[in-house]
């Protein structure tokens, strides 16, 4: 369903906010002639700025509050052994196909909502409520269509797919290479590489399991990165860690038979050996969606991952715990992570009433 009309309106008729996902930076370029993997946010951000929006926002920073709310949850059920593995929920494809198909296992997805509904809940309870901005609307750019099932029943008002964008720009006569570079916009707009490696295969896992070690253990990470440029086919990668006192064993599966095979084993009583489970239905991660140019090319997605390493290794902050945005915004606002005021903004109570599907199942013992 294309939204460029829908965008526009709010354009029109609102305060018209929007956010770009981490995967966008990486893939945008390529509908342009530019190479695969380019990092194009400073000209994107003012392509949008032409096209009428008012704030421009990085999803990145939803990630990293998604991070925090995330290893809070999972300490939580460590000390109590409860709804062990938990699996990630910021994949809509995923948790679609886990509300359909695996409903016994909804009870272990993390009940995060995914970083585009953290900025997107933030925006309309903080900017609404807190710093009465009025009549607050925000749209999104996305790598894949499945983020426009959030719409219905979410806070975010219209998914753009980034060929959706490309079109629209193309339209007016927006030419990416011919702009100068612009600049996100607070509250929401700086993150730490922790945000952006959210968009490929072990990105989130890594990113989580960052702050997770800083804050509940002993401060550790992985000897080498979790997220790799090589692309998993259909199949699962592992890794364990030792976090002070908590020993973590983590899978990261990616694509419809990963999926497929590790849901089913666990259906067997197999896999329940994990902590944590981050689940991708892409490959490569969110830079391999289908609504991004030159879909399903490995080659173009490995350079696109590549951009994201080069940008997480060059980075000055690297997890979402550092961020003084993030600081600011539990110190003034949210208080503690997975507490009371972020469990009613920032979780989900029912994945059914998002994704649609039967009656959820209670966690097996």
């Amino acid at each position: 369903m294309n939204q460029i009309e829908d965008a526009k309106k709010l354009v029109a008729e609102t305060f018209a906010c929007i956010q770009t996902a981490p995967s966008i930076r990486t893939a945008l370029g390529e509908a342009f002639g530019m190479p695969p993997g380019e990092l194009v946010e400073g000209k994107m951000i003012t392509a949008l700025r032409m096209l009428g929006f008012k704030r421009i926002f990085e999803t990145d920073f939803g990630a990293e509050i998604r991070v925090m709310e995330e290893a809070a949850e999972l300490k939580e059920r460590l000390d109590k052994n409860d709804r062990l593995p938990m699996f990630t929920s910021c994949c809509p494809s995923w948790v679609g196909i886990c509300v359909k198909m695996y409903p016994d296992i909804l009870p272990y997805l993390s009940t995060c909502k995914s970083p585009m509904e953290m900025v997107s809940s933030l925006a309309k309870d903080y900017l609404v409520y807190e710093r009465k901005w009025g009549n607050v609307t925000i749209s999104s750019i996305m790598p894949c269509f499945a983020k426009k099932l959030e719409v219905k029943e979410g806070h975010t008002d219209c998914v753009l797919t980034t060929m959706e964008l490309v079109n629209w720009m193309k339209s007016e006569g927006i030419n990416l290479p011919d702009l100068r570079e612009g600049f996100y916009d607070a509250p929401f707009g700086m993150s730490s590489s922790a945000g952006s490696i959210y968009a490929s295969t072990g990105g989130v896992a890594e990113a989580t399991l960052r702050t997770f070690s800083a804050l509940y253990g002993s401060f550790c990470r992985p000897g080498t990165h979790l997220y790799k440029e090589d692309i998993i086919a259909d199949g699962i990668r592992e890794v364990k860690l030792k976090c002070g006192e908590y020993k973590i064993k983590v899978a990261m599966v990616e694509g419809p038979s990963g999926i497929s095979n590790f849901c089913k084993a666990f259906r067997e009583g197999k896999n329940h050996d994990y902590h944590m489970v981050e689940m991708m239905n892409c490959h490569g991660g969110c830079v391999g969606g289908a609504g991004m140019p030159n879909v399903g090319n490995d080659e173009f997605i490995t350079k696109r991952i590549g951009a994201l390493r080069n940008h997480d290794d060059n980075a000055v902050m690297t997890a979402a715990h550092e961020n003084p945005l993030v600081k600011e915004l539990y110190k003034n606002y949210l208080g503690k992570p997975y507490g009371p005021k972020s469990k009613r903004i920032l979780h989900i109570e029912n994945f059914n009433e998002i994704f649609g599907g039967g009656q959820q199942a209670p966690p097996k013992a």
